[in-house]
C-alpha cells in the first residue's frame, strides 16, 4: 500500500484532450506513418454513447488537408437513414452526433456532407482481436465532412479493428490521422498500420479523468480520496486496523 501510494503520479491520467491530441498527431511528419487518435472517453464498451463530437470535432477545426484523415464510428441512426435516403454522391444538411447527452459528449456537429459509400454495417474483424467476428453496425453511410471521411453507424459498436474501415472503402495506411472511439481492443488491430497512438480523453462516461464526473464529489465517502481530492492522505495499514478493531 505504501510503494502504490508512493507511486500514485505514474498512474495519474495524462492523456489530454482533443485538441491538444490532434496538435500532437500534426506535428508528426507525414512520412512516418499513420497516427492513431482514439478517444477513449466515448468507448462504447464501457457503456458511453457512441456519439461523441468532441474528437471529430477537433479534426474538422484542425482544416487537414482534404484524404489526410478519417473516422470510424459515430453513432447516429438518423444521419445514417438520411444518407441512405439521399444516396451516392448527394449532398446533405447533417446534424451528427451529440443527441444523447451534448452536455457531456459534446454538441452536434451541423455540417454540409458528401454520402460516399452506403453499407448495411455488417463486416468480419480482420484481427488479431477476435478475429473473424461478425459485427453489425447497422445501416452505416461513409460521409466526407470538411474533407475528412467519417464513418456514422446506427448501431453502438467500439472499433477494434480496421473493419469498418475496409468495409466502406478506407484504407487507413493512406492517411496520417485515423480518428477512433475505443480504449484498448484496438490497439493490437491498429498495431500493423500506426507509427503512434494518441489519446484523447474529452469529458465522457467513459473518461479516465475523474474530475468530470462531479456526482464523485457528492457521493463520496467522508474521508478525502485522491485523485478526487489532491490533498488526500495515506493513513496506511495500520490506521485501516484499528478501524476494523472498533
Amino acid at each position: 500500500g505504501r510503494w502504490i501510494w508512493g507511486n500514485r503520479e505514474r498512474f495519474a491520467n495524462t492523456a489530454g484532450d482533443a485538441a491538444s491530441a490532434v496538435a500532437a498527431a500534426r506535428r508528426v511528419p507525414r512520412g512516418v506513418g499513420v497516427v492513431c487518435v482514439n478517444e477513449t472517453a466515448d468507448n462504447t464498451g464501457c457503456g458511453a454513447p457512441g456519439d461523441s463530437t468532441h474528437l471529430l470535432r477537433a479534426i474538422l477545426d484542425a482544416e487537414l488537408p482534404a484524404g489526410t484523415a478519417c473516422f470510424s464510428t459515430i453513432y447516429d441512426p438518423e444521419t445514417a437513414a438520411q444518407a441512405h435516403e439521399a444516396g451516392v454522391g448527394a449532398e446533405i444538411a447533417v446534424s451528427l452526433g451529440g443527441k444523447l447527452d451534448p452536455g457531456m459528449h459534446g454538441e452536434p456537429i451541423v455540417a454540409t456532407a458528401t454520402v460516399r459509400v452506403l453499407t448495411d454495417g455488417e463486416f468480419r474483424l480482420v484481427g488479431p482481436m477476435s478475429t473473424n467476428l461478425l459485427v453489425r453496425l447497422g445501416l452505416c453511410a461513409r460521409l466526407v465532412i470538411g474533407g475528412v471521411d467519417v464513418v456514422v453507424a446506427s448501431e453502438r459498436v467500439q472499433t477494434l479493428d480496421v473493419g469498418s474501415f475496409q468495409l466502406h472503402g478506407i484504407d487507413v495506411s493512406r492517411y496520417k490521422l485515423v480518428g477512433l472511439k475505443s480504449s484498448t481492443h484496438f490497439r493490437a488491430g491498429m498495431g500493423p498500420y500506426a507509427s503512434q497512438i494518441i489519446t484523447a480523453d474529452e469529458p465522457g462516461l467513459a473518461s479516465g479523468r475523474l474530475e468530470v464526473f462531479e456526482g464523485l464529489r457528492e457521493h463520496a465517502p467522508a474521508t478525502p480520496h485522491w485523485p478526487v481530492a489532491s490533498d488526500a492522505e495515506y493513513e496506511g495499514v495500520a490506521a485501516v486496523a484499528e478501524d476494523l478493531a472498533r
